[in-house]
């Protein structure tokens, strides 16, 4: 997986900016070489995948996950932290008790955050692209496929 789309998934997961920019530093300025019969390749800068054996395979695999479950784990946090477990009781009305946000929230927010921080300048990601209305909204792009519509910035401008 590409680091800036394992960066951006965990910050759809809703991690704090600490722990991300921790990811991140770890992730960057990697290279690796080849050495085979005693002749060494030049290095490249490695772009994708976690170093195995690493914490971070735990996060690459979160990742890749289902988001389903983190939700599951969040109504089960709410019945614990309040002490409710009839089967009666609406996990959303806890939700909004605890005034937790859903981690849906989380992520969109995340996303609308790293939209910020891209349209000026905070992170290194080419947004050339983007183009800003008159009132300074974003243009949603274009999009031929389900595919592009659902990526980062289509789904984003549309929060």
């Amino acid at each position: 997986m590409d680091h800036k789309l394992l960066i951006y998934k965990l910050m759809k997961l809703g991690l704090n900016n600490h722990t991300i920019l921790w990811i991140q530093s770890f992730l960057e300025n990697r290279s690796q070489t080849v050495v085979v019969d005693g002749q060494k390749s030049t290095s490249v800068p490695v772009m994708c995948g976690v170093p195995q054996g690493s914490v971070l395979g735990f996060f690459y695999v979160i990742s890749k996950s289902h988001s389903y479950q983190f939700e599951r784990v969040q109504r089960s946090a709410a019945r614990y932290v309040l002490n409710d477990y009839s089967p009666y009781s609406r996990v959303t009305a806890m939700l909004n008790l605890l005034k937790w946000q859903t981690l849906e929230q989380r992520r969109n927010q995340a996303s609308l955050i790293m939209l910020y921080k891209i349209s000026h300048n905070l992170v290194a990601v080419d947004h050339t692209h983007l183009i800003q209305s008159r009132n300074h909204n974003f243009i949603v792009p274009f999009s031929r496929t389900q595919y592009h519509s659902n990526s980062f910035f289509p789904h984003t401008i549309r929060l």
